[in-house]
């Protein structure tokens, strides 16, 4: 089987295995675009794997956004034409030096298309808890790929943790042959108290996009850090003095919060328990943030407001020439009814540290 990137003659080809690509002009247009990395495995003139990475060229870092072969849904032979072929993509990422880390989730993937990720030697990092996702058992996860060496020589390591991450980095640690982290003292709350004025949740997805690019562009972003993300509703004051961003999808129940701009003095506790409330009252049930890990401050904010550590990313976030690890938060509103299903055990223990955590870790008042 011949496996090579594709381009945009190759739509109908690609249209032809997998008719849920779309229309074959947006297709093209896709396939054209520099921030987009297609491949695809052929035989007998007739295209039977495809595999598609999202790229962020600044942050060096790429998502499998679809991976998919031709067959059973649960072929053995359909997954190891995946994984073959997603082992060509990252040997095409390696050798032309684009990407530091690969990542994927079951947002988009299923769990068996997932499962090739981990073929090739992915490490699965963490869980989406009852999130909406690509794959009907909702059962959801992380997982991410390094080139040899990075872990080891890119990392910013020398940090101490916050105590509520420490279970869910020790999957990690476990993943990824990380070294121990000390734990970090239990930090004391700025503007404790301090009021919450009003606000407001605006979905209005052009006019929030254009107001978080201005506002990165003027580096007046205290937290602006989330890939491959673009918010579509903004949380916001009255006066403009709090604006919290993020990206909201009312067919999934999901929202991530990504982005925050404050010009005055709040309780950080009392405003992301406000902000998690405004969005549960407008029917998401599924709410997701990503802190640094380094931010033990920023960690206690989010695990007072009920936030649970869900998945440990290290180096995801590009730093001069370091890379520096993230924490995934998230909060559920939805009952966990999960049905026996065959998987990798490691979803298990993830699922398990996070159920832990937020029972560690109540909304503290």
């Amino acid at each position: 089987m011949r496996r090579r990137l594709a381009t945009p003659a190759d739509a109908a080809a690609l249209r032809r295995l997998a008719p849920d690509l779309g229309e074959a002009g947006a297709l093209e247009e896709e396939l054209a675009r520099p921030d987009r990395l297609w491949a695809l495995a052929e035989e007998g003139g007739e295209a039977r794997a495809f595999a598609a990475l999202h790229l962020e060229p600044d942050l060096r870092l790429g998502k499998v956004q679809r991976l998919g072969a031709e067959g059973a849904a649960d072929s053995p032979g359909r997954r190891s034409a995946a994984a073959a072929l997603l082992s060509f993509v990252l040997d095409a990422v390696r050798e032309a030096g684009r990407l530091d880390v690969v990542y994927s989730t079951t947002r988009n993937l299923t769990l068996e298309e997932q499962a090739a990720t981990l073929d090739c030697g992915f490490h699965l990092l963490g869980v989406f808890p009852n999130a909406v996702s690509a794959d009907r058992h909702r059962l959801n996860g992380l997982s991410a790929w390094y080139p040899p060496g990075l872990l080891e020589g890119r990392r910013h390591g020398a940090f101490a943790l916050h105590p509520a991450v420490a279970p869910i980095f020790e999957l990690a640690r476990a993943q990824c042959g990380l070294p121990a982290l000390p734990p970090a003292q239990a930090p004391e709350l700025p503007y404790a108290g301090a009021p919450v004025p009003e606000l407001e949740l605006i979905e209005a997805p052009r006019f929030a996009a254009e107001r978080f690019a201005r506002l990165r562009e003027r580096k007046s972003l205290s937290v602006n850090f989330y890939p491959f993300q673009e918010p579509n509703a903004l949380i916001t004051s009255p006066d403009q003095s709090v604006e919290v961003f993020a990206t909201v999808s009312r067919e999934r129940r999901f929202a991530s919060l990504i982005g925050e701009r404050l010009t005055v003095a709040v309780d950080p506790v009392a405003l992301y328990r406000r902000v998690t409330d405004m969005l549960h009252e407008r029917g998401l049930e599924y709410l997701e943030i990503i802190n640094d890990a380094a931010d033990a401050l920023g960690i206690e904010c989010l695990v007072r407001a009920g936030f649970s550590p869900c998945g440990y990313f290290p180096c995801l976030k590009q730093a001069g020439d370091a890379r520096r690890d993230y924490v995934i938060f998230a909060r559920s509103f939805e009952p966990f009814r999960y049905e026996p299903l065959a998987v990798d055990p490691r979803y298990r223990e993830l699922f398990l540290a996070y159920r832990r955590a937020g029972d560690a870790q109540p909304v503290r008042r």
